[in-house]
């Protein structure tokens, strides 16, 4: 136990677990990261009694509590809510995430939210050891415009920009709060890994990609300043691959449908016609599928819940049509390889 003198005021300090049985393969990182990820696990493990937000900050940190306090009660403490701030440093944004709350600045998770991570923590620190194309990975935000049309490419190859857009409007009747909504999911038996843009793109890769990559768009995109490479960019991107076997195979929506009998909006993405390298693997290759049919409930209450992004799966299908799930992430469920 710590004692202050002056304010009388008793703070528990305990040790964290033991992580020697995890892997950790990153050379520039150091393991105490390990321990600095688990301390709201390892918070929630002790059971704490009435409990809605677990509040991490640094030691050299000081908080305005009531102003904290003030923040917190404008959200929902039973939904899944994940608050902080990115740095205020360009530079390390790029090299670790704009996705992700640092430390500097202290973040709170909500109790549920807590819940979910203590379940899958350790298994994603195993899994990923080494811990440290714009629209077809859209933010876990509302779409609310595509700016600039007249000066960018046609947001579908090989139709004019009016078409193109049309085409994507065929999906904004039935759902609009879901647009260009990202999901990731793993075809296990095939070893493909799939990004769904909901309404607009559906792209497979061989090979098995983490999420946290595929979240990154591709630099396929053009920044207003020519000269500016991809640092000018306020969001993490990632390089187009030069590997030959991990061109993605791209599908663009084709036609959607809303089922009434099921509830259920269908969406039919066909392949782009492009010529692809060849390639060695002896994983399938995703040219013979023609088209991708997705499936998915409509939700125009998305945005009145914490944002989450959705879940998918690959369902039983014939040799050229790829039949995808797209819905809520039931509890436990996440994008796994």
């Amino acid at each position: 136990m710590l004692q202050s003198r002056k304010m009388k005021v008793c703070h528990e300090i305990r040790i964290s677990e033991n992580t020697t049985k995890f892997l950790y393969t990153n050379r520039q990182g150091n393991r105490s990261g390990l321990r600095i990820s688990r301390v709201v696990s390892e918070t929630l493990r002790l059971d704490p009694k009435d409990v809605r937000w677990f509040v991490m900050e640094d030691d050299d940190t000081v908080f305005v509590v009531e102003n904290v306090v003030r923040i917190l009660s404008k959200y929902d403490h039973n939904q899944y809510y994940y608050i902080g701030s990115s740095s205020e440093s360009h530079i390390q944004n790029i090299f670790f995430s704009y996705a992700i709350a640092y430390g500097g600045g202290g973040f709170e998770i909500s109790y549920p939210l807590a819940k979910e991570l203590e379940k899958i923590q350790d298994r994603c620190i195993q899994r990923y050891p080494g811990l440290y194309g714009l629209l077809g990975a859209h933010p876990v935000t509302p779409l609310v415009s595509i700016h600039q049309l007249d000066v960018v490419d046609p947001i579908i190859p090989s139709m004019r920009r009016v078409e193109g857009l049309r085409r994507l409007f065929e999906s904004l009747k039935y759902d609009t709060a879901n647009i260009m909504q990202q999901s990731i999911c793993y075809d296990k038996q095939r070893y493909w890994s799939i990004s769904v843009s909901w309404g607009y793109v559906v792209q497979i890769t061989r090979g098995n990609i983490s999420p946290r990559e595929l979240e990154m768009p591709t630099r396929t995109l053009l920044n207003w300043y020519k000269r500016a490479d991809y640092t000018a960019y306020a969001f993490n991107t990632r390089p187009v691959t030069k590997h030959p076997c991990q061109k993605p195979f791209v599908y663009y929506i084709t036609a959607a449908k809303y089922d009434r009998s099921k509830n259920q909006i269908v969406g039919v993405y066909h392949r782009h016609k492009e010529s692809y390298p060849y390639c060695r693997w002896k994983i399938e290759s995703p040219e013979n599928i023609s088209a991708i049919v997705v499936l998915k409930r409509p939700d125009n209450n998305r945005w009145q819940k914490a944002a989450r992004r959705d879940c998918c799966k690959v369902l039983p299908s014939n040799n050229s049509i790829l039949y995808i799930w797209v819905g809520s992430c039931q509890a436990g469920e996440t994008s796994e390889m």
